[in-house]
């Protein structure tokens, strides 16, 4: 209590003095607080935010034969490779496959160019955390239907609540051809803690009905496979 009483006088004394120590030492600490969130923002794991992070696993493949690293270690296989694995592994992973593409499309009179359209099967929302904000995530099974991120569905409700968006129409424009989806559902978008970036969600069956038209023929994912707790 006498630290204190002291303390206090001299705090009267030199008034001018004790607020500039004080106003020193609030910023120092607030400069210190900024700088430990702004390096635990950069350096924090991508992708942890997803339930069961250390049981999900990207699939390469590597080949002895090959002449770069970029061949040596390929991130890319045949889309039959995905249902091969799943099959195989049945009892014990989920397999999922994934693969991006920058395509032009409709929203009511807008035109849109180059977001990020990911093809992916069924199982990518139950293998991967990504929170569904309106909709039904096993909408994905039906191959016209679409989930959208917020980002993108903020930029096409104008001003509309971004919920309206769900149910509405969207032409994907690929070759002259178009093609008509349904909006069934509205994915946050996290961008800055994950690896995998799309804005528009894509049933990966609508891309192989393409396969067969396609002169690149069979078109290639990156698989990734969430192995199963085993039950003793």
């Amino acid at each position: 209590m006498k630290n204190l009483k002291i303390a206090w006088r001299r705090l009267k004394r030199d008034r001018i003095a004790s607020v500039m120590s004080v106003l020193s030492l609030a910023v120092g600490i607030t400069c210190a607080l900024m700088v430990f969130v702004i390096v635990e923002d950069r350096y924090r794991t991508r992708d942890e935010f997803h339930n069961n992070a250390d049981r999900i696993y990207w699939i390469y493949r590597a080949s002895e034969m090959a002449q770069t690293e970029w061949e040596r270690q390929h991130a890319s296989f045949r889309a039959h490779a995905g249902p091969l694995l799943a099959d195989e592994l049945r009892e014990l992973a989920t397999v999922c496959r994934y693969r991006l593409s920058h395509l032009t499309y409709l929203y009511g009179d807008a035109h849109f160019r180059r977001d990020q359209a990911a093809y992916v099967d069924p199982s990518f929302l139950s293998l991967f955390s990504f929170p569904v904000l309106y909709g039904n995530p096993e909408t994905l099974s039906h191959p016209q239907n679409i989930l959208i991120s917020r980002t993108l569905a903020e930029k096409l409700s104008h001003d509309r609540a971004i919920a309206d968006i769900v149910g509405t129409s969207l032409t994907l424009v690929r070759n002259n051809v178009r093609e008509h989806f349904t909006i069934s559902g509205i994915v946050e978008t996290l961008s800055d803690h994950s690896s995998l970036q799309f804005d528009l969600l894509i049933p990966y069956q609508h891309l192989i009905q393409r396969a067969t038209s396609d002169p690149m023929g069979e078109f290639e994912a990156m698989l990734f496979l969430h192995l199963r707790v085993c039950q003793k």
